[in-house]
Formats: structure tokens, sequence, C-alpha cells
């Protein structure tokens, strides 16, 4: 009689702290979810992660790159001409600049991508075929540069001063940059902008040195495309700060 009661004694006192360790883990997950809630419950929350992680990585490519500016270009369409051709447009939506340098983020807003092309469709198709514009120099020994191809993004440099006379040199000049590395972003429906940095004062011919920029510029690019699309964003496996190209 006395064993049966402590077997019943000690079932209850089971129960009663099963009963508390799943109250507890129940309260917990209520209080996490409504954690979660809380974390999106106003407008534009994603939103808000994701400029602050574009703006993250922007800096530390400036400061990496030892540029002068570094910024995220966009391709957009919102109208038609007349004739149904989508006006194919790029705005400057993120830009960071060396103390001292002005930003130039709000005379990139809405220009025609027709005005800039030869600028542009190096960064998307590969064609370097025009002067002042050239593949980087760290594409020619890039494992990647097949998945590059078939992605429609390449890496390429610009030097201003080599650039025919016309709107394209007229507006960089304009903001006294000499020399421009950017490379291009794409998703599966094809380029959709791309991220770049810009030296102003004196060019950067050294083949070593851009290929260095290069590097920074391709992963944050990768890095950028990821969050403009809300993904999961790499992280930088490239860290090392460059020598002081800017001279």
């Amino acid at each position: 009689m006395a064993m049966g009661t402590a077997y019943i004694a000690g079932g209850i006192a089971a129960v009663v702290i099963l009963t508390v360790v799943v109250c507890r883990l129940v309260r917990r997950g209520i209080a996490l979810y409504i954690r979660s809630l809380c974390r999106h419950e106003y407008p534009g929350a994603e939103f808000i992660k994701q400029n602050r992680d574009i703006y993250t990585d922007i800096v530390e490519m400036r400061a990496l790159t030892d540029s002068d500016r570094a910024y995220v270009v966009q391709f957009h369409n919102g109208h038609e001409f007349l004739l149904s051709n989508p006006v194919w447009m790029l705005t400057n939506t993120h830009e960071v600049v060396r103390p001292g340098v002005t930003y130039e983020a709000s005379n990139v807003q809405n220009i025609l991508v027709s005005r800039v092309a030869e600028l542009i469709e190096p960064v998307i198709s590969g064609d370097f075929d025009g002067p002042g514009i050239h593949l980087s120099p760290l594409c020619s020994h890039c494992p990647f540069l097949t998945r590059c191809k078939k992605d429609r993004k390449f890496l390429s440099v610009v030097q201003v001063d080599e650039l025919p006379v016309g709107f394209s040199r007229y507006f960089l000049e304009n903001q006294n940059v000499k020399t421009i590395v950017q490379c291009g972003m794409s998703n599966k429906h094809g380029a959709f902008g791309f991220v770049g940095v810009d030296f102003c004062g004196k060019a950067i011919t050294d083949p070593a040195a851009i290929s260095d920029i290069s590097a920074h510029v391709c992963q944050s690019a990768e890095i950028v495309q990821h969050a403009l699309q809300y993904k999961k964003t790499p992280s930088r496996r490239i860290s090392k700060k460059l020598p002081n190209n800017n001279v």
C-alpha cells in the first residue's frame, strides 16, 4: 500500500514538473513570436534593413579601395515613348564619399541610358571596343569569368581622359572623375544595375592596383545584389585595405 502511494506521488510530481516545463516553453515561444511580429510591425521594415546593409557595404568598399566615391546605380523604367518603347533610365540610389568630396547622387537621377550608353553597355554586355573603357585586368585570370559572361555582368574600368568628346566625358569631368571601376548586377531577368567607385584628381593606371580595386568592387556587387533582392547577403571575403592609390 505504501509503495503504491509512493508511485502515485512520484507520478503526480513528474506530471507537475512536465507541466511547468511545457508552460515555460510555450510562454517563451509566444514571447519570441510576438517579438518577431513587433520587429516587422511598421511599414518598410525590410526596406530599412536592406538600405542599412547596402550602406554598410559601400562604406566599407570605399574605405577598402581608398576611393573618393562609392555608389549603387539601378536601372528602371516608369514610362513609355509614343512608340511604346520602354524608357530605360538609371538612378543613383546609394552613395558615400570621402570627406571633402561632393555628393553627386542628386545629379544622377532619372538619366536616360541612351545618353551614357557607352559607359553602361560594357558592364552588361562585355563589349569593350570603345576607347577609354576596358575590361578589368582581374577578369583575365578569374575562374568565374564564364559565369559572369552567362549572367551578363562584367568589371569595367573607365579612364575618363581617354573617352571621346561627348556627354559622358563632359558629365564625368564636371565631377572631376578620372578613373571608374564598376561591376554589373543581374538576376534571371537580366541586368538591373551596377556598383562602382570613382577616383577623382588622379587617374589609377597601375594594373595591379586596378585588379585589387576590382576584387573589392566585384565582391560588393555580389553583396548589394543579394541585398536588393531581399536575399541573405554573403559575407565579405576580402577585408584587406589597399595601399593609398589616390595620392
